[in-house]
């Protein structure tokens, strides 16, 4: 059909439309908004596809990233010793300790989200070049940690509502104390992205 033929017909002005101005004037739009996408998009081929983009080796994705002039990045830590990281601490010692929310929106109904596997890994330099070569669990079976700061000894963990104090007794890099210091650090049932999650000491 014809644009101007289309125009013809449903021209509220017209005499011959007998419709309501507002009637005629969105089926106006409706038909040439229809026409120009059928024009515009071939049939069966609404979407371009385009291949899906692999996530680059820890080695290669540094050199993506650019820094101010005088800095450097190494690579210190990276996947399979932790995943999904929100949070890390240091010791006196220059042990790291990495709170990871291992259940958080693995899809895009965030199925899991409260099941208790997230955990707080400790990781180790003890040849001092710099990359992290020892590796241990801390802490398991935590719904989403949100936030850690080594204190004394110990370290503290917030998962909401709590807020652990956790000590490593026997130097094994596994925590075999938890005690519950405070229970109202944020509420579970409150969206995770506005739950506390910074610790000062």
């Amino acid at each position: 059909m014809e644009r101007s033929k289309v125009h013809l017909i449903f021209n509220p002005l017209h005499a011959a439309s007998g419709q309501p101005m507002r009637v005629n004037s969105l089926a106006l739009l409706s038909i040439v908004l229809t026409g120009m996408t059928g024009q515009a998009s071939p049939p069966g081929r609404l979407v371009e596809k385009h291949p899906a983009l692999l996530p680059l080796a820890p080695e290669e994705a540094i050199k993506h990233i650019r820094l101010p002039s005088g800095f450097r990045l190494e690579l210190v830590l990276s996947e399979p010793q932790i995943r999904e990281p929100v949070a890390i601490a240091w010791d006196g010692n220059g042990r790291m300790f990495v709170a990871e929310m291992r259940g958080y929106m693995q899809d895009i109904d965030g199925t899991g989200a409260q099941d208790p596997v997230g955990r707080i890994s400790l990781h180790e330099d003890t040849n001092g070049d710099g990359r992290m070569d020892r590796h241990s669990v801390y802490l398991d079976g935590l719904v989403e940690p949100r936030a850690i700061l080594a204190v004394d000894d110990g370290l503290l963990v917030g998962e909401p509502p709590d807020l652990w104090y956790c000590r490593d007794l026997d130097g094994d890099g596994v925590a075999d104390t938890r005690k519950k210091v405070f229970d109202r650090f944020s509420m579970r049932s409150s969206n995770v992205e506005h739950k506390a999650n910074g610790l000062l000491w």
